[in-house]
């Protein structure tokens, strides 16, 4: 089949339908019609109302909420209570942490001070200025105090450097 004969044939189809529908009956002939529909029945069947009829009474739906409700352009004025804000404390400054060593001794070698600090399981030598970790660094050495800087914070710790040698 060309294409020609299959637009014929779709047309043909077409007209027929559109005939069918145009001729057809009002209603199905009573063998066609289904089987509730041949029961009679005594209910009151209803009828059409004339609204414009002065004896007819409608009855209208209270239950349904309004359509249209009053309006105004006034402001609506909602009581508020008075709104209670907590600020949250600032955080508290970073600390550094505790010192990690200990000093062990001290001793003066050509007028400079210098302290013997434990560190974990290593003896170190110290004077001002020497690098003790990646963290730590001293200040500066007293008969009676040894200061280190947390070098991340650039705050400075004292540690006990004993009396006197």
């Amino acid at each position: 089949m060309t294409a020609v004969q299959r637009r014929y044939l779709i047309g043909l189809a077409l007209a027929a339908t559109v005939l069918a529908a145009v001729f057809a009956p009002e209603q199905a002939p009573p063998e066609m019609a289904a089987p509730a529909a041949r029961v009679t029945s005594r209910a009151p069947q209803p009828r059409a109302v004339n609204a414009a009829d002065p004896h007819v009474k409608l009855r209208y739906r209270t239950d349904a909420a309004p359509l249209f409700t009053a309006t105004s352009w006034q402001p609506v004025r909602v009581a508020t209570q008075p709104v209670r804000v907590t600020v949250a404390a600032a955080p508290a400054a970073p600390q550094p942490p505790p010192v990690p060593f200990r000093v062990l001794g001290k001793f003066v070698e050509n007028g400079v001070a210098g302290v013997f600090v434990q560190l974990n399981d290593r003896t170190l030598v110290a004077r001002a200025g020497d690098k003790l970790t990646e963290e730590y660094e001293v200040a500066s050495i007293s008969d009676q105090t040894m200061t280190v800087r947390y070098l991340p914070l650039n705050v400075t710790q004292d540690v006990s450097a004993g009396g006197t040698p």
